[in-house]
C-alpha cells in the first residue's frame, strides 16, 4: 500500500514539474540538438532533474508513511543510501548536460552538437563517490555465486571493490544505449519494474531455502519506474525534453542500488544484457561511435556509415523503421528479457 502511494506521488510530481523544467531550461539555454528530426531542432535537455524531483518526493513520502504509520519496520538506511547515490550520480550527469557551447561543433562521434560534455575519464572518477552511501551501510550480501566456482564470500572486498565497480559500470553502460526519443526512459522503466517485482518476491538462496524479498529495493525500483513513465509523456517522440546524461546516469545509479540492496545480482545481469552488449560494441569502437541514425526521406533511420556500431544500428538494419518503431522494438525486447528472467527464476535456474 505504502509503495503504491509513494510511486503515485512520484509520478504526479514528475508529470507536474517536467513542463515547468522545460520552460526554465529553455530560458537559460540548456538545450541539445534532436539529431534525428528534420531541421535538427533545438530541444531542452537535462531530463534527469524533473525525474529526480519526483523520485525524491516518492522516496521521502514512503519514509514518512512508514515512520509514522508502520513503526519504521524496514531498514531506512538502505533507502536513504540509495537516494543519496541516485542524487550524487544524477548531479554528475547534470554537470555534463550544463557544459554547452554557443556554437555547434563536432563531438567525438562526428555529430554536430552544442553540448560539450565532460571527458569520459572525468565522469568515471566523479561517478565513484556515488557508491559511498551503499558502501557505508554495507548494503548487499558479500556472498556471490560465481559460475563453475559456486558461492564465494568476498567479505570486506564486496563493499570496497564490487559496489563501486558495479556503480561505475552500470552508470556508464546506461549512458551508452541511448539516442532515440523515449528509449532511455522506456527501457529503464521496464527494467526497474521487473527488478521491483522480483525484489518483492520470496526467493531461494544458494542452499535452496526460501528467503523473503527486500522491500527497500522494491520501494526504490517502483519509485524510479513510475517517475520514468511520467517523464515519457514529454520525452516520447517528438520529444519536448531530452534525457541528457543526468537521466541516464540517474537510471544507472538507481539500477545499481536496487541490485545491491536487493541481493539480486544474477537476475539484474540478465535484465541488463542489452546494455552490456552495447558497452562491448562501443568498446570495440574505442567509445567514439554514435548510437544515432541517419534520417531517410521515408522517415526511417539507418546507420550513418552503414556499419553496426550500436544495437540501435542493428535494429535499423532489420527494416525501414521510424524512430518510434525502433524504441518500441527495444522496449518489447526488454519486456521479453524480463519475462525470460522470471521464467528462469521460477524454474530455479537462477
Amino acid at each position: 500500500m505504502f509503495i503504491a502511494v509513494s510511486a503515485l506521488i512520484g509520478f504526479t510530481i514528475t508529470y507536474w514539474i517536467t513542463p515547468k523544467s522545460i520552460r526554465f531550461f529553455k530560458g537559460i539555454g540548456v538545450c541539445g540538438v534532436d539529431q534525428q528530426k528534420k531541421g535538427k531542432p533545438l530541444i531542452v535537455g537535462a531530463g534527469g532533474i524533473p525525474v529526480f524531483f519526483g523520485f525524491f518526493f516518492a522516496v521521502m513520502s514512503f519514509i514518512g508513511l512508514v515512520s509514522f504509520l508502520d513503526g519504521n519496520s524496514i531498514n531506512l538506511s538502505f533507502v536513504l543510501a540509495a537516494l543519496i547515490t541516485a542524487q550524487t550520480i544524477m548531479f554528475v550527469g547534470f554537470m555534463d548536460d550544463l557544459n554547452i557551447r554557443s556554437e555547434k561543433k563536432k563531438d567525438t562521434s562526428g555529430t554536430l552538437e552544442f553540448r560539450v560534455g565532460l571527458p569520459q575519464w572525468k565522469k568515471a572518477i566523479l561517478v565513484l563517490p556515488a557508491a559511498v552511501p551503499l558502501m557505508a551501510v554495507m548494503a548487499g550480501s558479500s556472498v556471490l555465486t560465481i559460475p563453475f566456482l559456486g558461492a564465494i564470500d568476498f567479505g570486506i572486498f564486496f563493499p570496497l571493490f564490487f559496489i563501486p565497480l558495479g556503480v561505475l559500470c552500470v552508470a556508464n553502460a546506461t549512458n551508452m544505449l541511448a539516442g532515440q526519443n523515449g528509449l532511455e526512459a522506456g527501457m529503464g522503466a521496464v527494467a526497474l519494474l521487473a527488478l521491483g517485482v522480483f525484489s518483492f518476491l520470496i526467493r531461494f538462496d544458494s542452499s535452496g531455502a526460501l528467503i523473503p524479498g527486500r522491500i527497500e529495493a522494491t520501494v526504490i525500483a517502483f519509485a524510479a519506474a513510475f517517475v520514468l513513465i511520467a517523464f515519457l509523456r514529454f520525452n516520447w517522440t517528438p520529444a519536448k525534453i531530452l534525457p541528457g546524461d543526468s537521466l541516464t546516469y540517474f537510471i544507472g545509479g538507481v539500477y545499481a542500488s536496487v541490485t545491491v540492496i536487493g541481493n539480486i545480482e544474477r537476475f539484474a545481469i540478465i535484465l541488463f544484457l542489452p546494455w552490456i552488449i552495447e558497452a562491448f560494441l562501443k568498446a570495440s569502437q574505442k567509445f567514439k561511435a554514435t548510437s544515432l541514425g541517419a534520417l531517410q526521406e521515408d522517415g526511417s533511420l539507418k546507420p550513418p556509415n552503414g556499419r553496426v556500431e550500436s544495437l540501435n544500428h542493428f535494429v535499423m538494419k532489420l527494416g525501414d523503421f521510424s524512430e518510434r518503431q525502433i524504441v518500441l522494438i527495444f522496449v518489447f525486447v526488454e519486456v521479453m528479457i524480463s519475462l525470460i528472467a522470471f521464467g528462469l527464476f521460477f524454474t530455479r535456474i537462477i
